[in-house]
């Protein structure tokens, strides 16, 4: 059985009925690569003052003649906006994000789920459902997306990451490893080996996430520890700054309020009253939704922060909690 077949065989489990062109409308803006130039006074001995403008080219080698950097320029605005300034090497064959949308979807067809364009379209964040919900009992359920990053600005690469979606309270779950760098083709057999790269790379994932999440799960977790959990996280300071302090503060009362809330939600039935499970996500899921977007709503900042791995106590946690190391690499499961 091909991987192609097996691709149509389970397809219609991950179909949202939605394409990337649909949901990612607003990403399909045209963009022109400009040569960076610039506006100089020029004192002509007869003529007098002149402006002139000088556009610096690549002197020599494979890009002799090109311009030495050259803006991305998004044309369907009143006047070019700037998206990103790139040097002559940079590739400039793609129209703007259309040929990853358009190989995106050509690889899952209508699995879209969101899109999110930053700023004027500078960076781009999509996911795609595949992959099987995870049913961790008691109403906690995973559902595992691919999360796509692009940018113009160079500030990201183009590819692919998984994602753990947690239904129950929206804590997204990336692993900042991608498990597939983009590489632009319209080879249908590179598309179908791509595809199953992709898929392998993707259930391994989340049967290895699910694996520790039930294990975690199962593992019991006080009051207490959870207590000492958190002034590891965020230990107290002695410090002369009343913002750090409220600082830390508001932090710890981040955590300890998601704390309570797990335990309301999940701390009954297949779960135990506190578990490890319960302890990791309610300090993800406050530096997610409270300490991430500055106590704001703003779940946008939230989702890039995570897909560029800035989610420090979270990653801690992760490491104390299901890794079973402290601070100092010895195991704390004695």
């Amino acid at each position: 059985m091909n991987d192609e077949y097996v691709w149509e065989e389970i397809a219609n489990t991950f179909h949202t009925n939605r394409s990337v062109k649909h949901v990612c409308a607003d990403a399909y803006f045209p963009v022109e690569h400009l040569p960076c130039g610039f506006e100089w006074e020029y004192n002509d001995p007869m003529y007098g003052p002149n402006l002139i403008t000088e556009y610096p080219r690549v002197q020599e080698g494979k890009y002799k003649g090109e311009p030495l950097h050259v803006y991305v320029a998004r044309m369907d605005t009143p006047v070019p906006t700037v998206l990103g300034v790139h040097s002559s090497k940079y590739d400039r064959s793609q129209d703007g994000y259309s040929v990853v949308l358009d190989q995106a979807e050509r690889l899952f067809p209508d699995t879209a789920e969101d899109c999110v364009v930053y700023g004027n379209g500078e960076r781009l964040i999509f996911t795609q459902n595949l992959g099987e919900e995870i049913d961790l009992g008691n109403g906690d359920t995973l559902k595992p997306r691919l999360v796509w990053t692009s940018s113009l600005d160079g500030s990201w690469s183009t590819a692919v990451r998984s994602m753990m979606y947690r239904f129950s309270c929206t804590n997204q779950l990336v692993n900042n490893k991608p498990i597939w760098k983009v590489r632009r083709t319209a080879n249908h057999s590179d598309l179908v080996e791509t595809r199953s790269r992709i898929m392998a790379n993707q259930i391994a994932h989340a049967e290895a996430f699910a694996s520790r999440a039930k294990t975690m799960a199962s593992q019991e977790y006080t009051d207490e520890q959870f207590y000492k959990l958190i002034e590891t996280l965020v230990p107290y300071r002695d410090t002369d700054s009343e913002r750090s302090a409220n600082n830390d503060a508001k932090k710890r009362g981040a955590i300890l309020g998601r704390w309570e809330k797990e335990k309301a939600d999940f701390g009954a039935g297949s779960h135990l009253m506190g578990s490890r499970w319960l302890a990791f996500n309610a300090v993800q899921g406050a530096e997610q939704h409270r300490i991430n977007q500055n106590y704001k709503d703003n779940p946008d900042k939230a989702l890039a922060k995570s897909v560029e791995g800035k989610t420090p106590l979270a990653d801690q946690a992760w490491r104390i909690l299901a890794e079973g190391y402290n601070l100092n690499g010895a195991t704390t499961y004695a």
